[in-house]
């Protein structure tokens, strides 16, 4: 009997390749104590803003009682200016958590035109609403310290022996620190405005650090990250509606001091922040929307070229068919014409500037309309004087 041959062992598979672990990438930078401050906010019980209201309540009716104790005015009585002075600090606190928590969202807006991944989509979410934490300490002690070296300058320029630096600077700050805020020269209340004042310079660097944060970046997307279709603009819209926001914070703080302390704005320090701060809104909505006008204009261009090359060639062609009597399926002709004379119009319609048509009439108005009212009342004020 013949032995049957052993069969051949199946050959083993190789194990499967062990999962390679997925490299945790977490947030490119970590969050600074403005987003700290913002999550805070919202942690508490009742809305976000809240806070903010309660510690500029606080602060304003501390800044009143200090002044009505010393008699610097009547009681019952409020200077409007002492009022904005003490709450500075906490509109510009809400203001940039409103703002970080609106330049995310509109990241989310934005999305539709956005040229990259989902992950790149989080990763530009995430830098809009969130300030680097070095960044924003470093620009609040920097805007403290120089303020600092400001008001004291003229006092440590008479102590070198020079005298025309502190007449160039404007005299005085911290010997006249009762008279510049309008306040009782008691070490309570002089101490309580310089803790305010403190506060305000770093908050401000802090929110100036924001406002060139949000515009670098609205500017990088709009000019890296932009899928331009010409036909669908809405989702472009978002981020002039987000530069909007920063302008008309920074008018809301000129306009205030404008109405509250018109001698400091006709001063020549005063003034000059004045006409900065008007000046710096217009700048900051338009400048970050540049480069995509310049993007969509050439777009724009293009696309017109192309429709008028068309429409050239489309007549050339009618023009060789009425010179040779051919006319068979000049229907055809006359409807392609029709159809490119259309495409061109309706290109010519399509606006280059990333914002709907109510946004420029709204920024004009926060400009012009407190302008003209003070301009009116100063008006009537040397009219009854008179």
């Amino acid at each position: 009997m013949r032995r049957r041959p052993a069969r051949a062992a199946a050959p083993v598979p190789p194990p499967p390749p062990a999962p390679v672990p997925a490299v945790a990438t977490g947030p490119p930078y970590t969050p600074g104590w403005v987003n700290r401050m913002a999550d805070w906010a919202e942690r508490r019980a009742g809305p976000a803003w809240l806070p903010y209201v309660l510690l500029g309540l606080a602060l304003a009716v501390l800044q009143v009682a200090i002044q009505w104790s010393d008699n610097t005015y009547p009681i019952g009585t409020v200077d409007p200016f002492n009022v904005v002075v003490a709450l500075s600090v906490p509109y510009m606190l809400g203001l940039m958590h409103y703002l970080l928590r609106a330049g995310a969202r509109s990241v989310r807006e934005f999305r539709p035109a956005l040229r990259g991944s989902a992950a790149d989509a989080e990763e530009l979410e995430f830098r809009m609403g969130t300030l680097p934490a070095r960044g924003a300490f470093l620009a609040g002690l920097a805007v403290t310290v120089v303020s600092l070296v400001i008001a004291l300058s003229p006092t440590l320029a008479r102590l070198a022996g020079l005298p025309l630096l502190t007449a160039g600077l404007g005299g005085e700050v911290l010997l006249t620190w009762p008279q510049v805020f309008r306040i009782s020269p008691s070490p309570l209340s002089i101490g309580f405005t310089a803790a305010v004042t403190f506060i305000a310079w770093w908050t401000t660097g802090a929110f100036a650090y924001l406002a060139v944060h949000q515009l670098r970046l609205i500017d990088r997307i709009y000019t890296e990250h932009t899928l331009l279709h010409l036909f669908r603009l809405g989702p472009l819209y978002a981020f002039s509606r987000q530069t909007l926001r920063i302008a008309v914070g920074l008018l809301i703080l000129a306009y205030s001091l404008a109405a509250t302390a018109p001698e400091v704005v006709n001063s020549g320090v005063g003034g000059a922040t004045w006409l900065l701060l008007v000046s710096g809104a217009v700048a900051v909505f338009l400048i970050p929307l540049l480069g995509v006008h310049r993007l969509l204009a050439a777009e724009k261009g293009r696309r017109l070229d192309e429709a008028g090359a068309r429409l050239e060639a489309g007549t050339a062609e009618l023009h060789r068919r009425m010179d040779a009597n051919d006319l068979a399926r000049m229907d055809d002709l006359n409807k392609a014409l029709a159809s490119l004379e259309l495409e061109r119009s309706a290109l010519d319609r399509i606006p280059t500037w990333p914002w709907e048509r109510g946004t420029l009439r709204s920024l004009v108005a926060a400009i012009l309309v407190p302008l003209v009212i003070w301009l009116v009342q100063a008006a009537l004020g040397k009219l009854l004087a008179g």
